[in-house]
C-alpha cells in the first residue's frame, strides 16, 4: 500500500511541475492599446499655421453677446 501510495504522489508531483512549466512558457498577453485618431491640422503642424487657423475661426460678435447676458443678469 506504501508503494501506490508513492507513485501516486509522484505522479501527481510530476503532472503539477508539467503545469508549471506549461503555464510559465506561455508568452503573456498583450493588453490592447486603443487607438486614437489624431485631428490633421491644415496647412502643416507649425505655431504659424495653427496660429492663423485660430485667426480663421469666425466666432460671431461675442461682445455684443455678453453685454445682452449682463443685462439679463441686472434685471435678476
Amino acid at each position: 500500500m506504501k508503494k501506490g501510495l508513492v507513485i501516486v504522489t509522484v505522479i501527481v508531483i510530476a503532472i503539477i511541475l508539467i503545469i508549471i512549466v506549461w503555464l510559465a512558457s506561455r508568452p503573456a498577453p498583450v493588453p490592447a492599446v486603443p487607438t486614437v485618431e489624431t485631428p490633421e491640422v491644415l496647412g502643416g503642424d507649425t505655431t504659424s499655421a495653427i496660429n492663423e487657423q485660430l485667426d480663421s475661426l469666425d466666432l460671431g460678435d461675442l461682445n455684443t453677446e455678453f453685454e445682452q447676458i449682463d443685462a439679463e443678469l441686472n434685471q435678476l
